[in-house]
């Protein structure tokens, strides 16, 4: 997928309790499929986070959920904090800036592990879907 310029994305920040110590190439593998299913694309892996985007927040929402799921039915040492927000971001060399972004790691940062918190304008977007 291609960006550019500005646009309306969701964004979605997963923050890996433990760092680096629990964030292995397995996990990095199993959260791209988990989140590609969904139409999601990582953009950004680090020692203790993760950087999703998607087109439309009910998918992030529903592959944030399922990949809760998926990490507790498994039994993963993984405990991620995934916070969700949407907006219009800038677009620059294969990234996004914006106030998205800091409210999706601000939300889970705050959050403890196993949980997904959503701003209100993700509420709104995403809706009954």
């Amino acid at each position: 997928m291609t960006h550019t310029g500005t646009a309306t994305t969701t964004v979605v920040y997963a923050d890996v309790e433990g760092g680096a110590a629990r964030m292995t190439e397995e996990s990095t593998d199993l959260l791209r499929s988990v989140f590609s299913r969904y139409g999601g694309e990582i953009l950004e892996t680090a020692d203790d986070a993760v950087l999703v985007v998607f087109a439309a927040s009910s998918d992030a929402v529903a592959a944030s959920v399922a990949l809760q799921r998926r990490l507790a039915l498994d039994g993963s040492p993984l405990q991620l904090a995934l916070g969700i927000d949407a907006g219009d971001v800038s677009w620059d060399h294969g990234t996004c800036f914006g106030q998205p972004t800091v409210v999706a790691r601000r939300l889970a940062v705050g959050a403890p592990p196993g949980r997904v918190q959503v701003s209100s304008v993700v509420r709104l977007m995403a809706g009954s879907r």
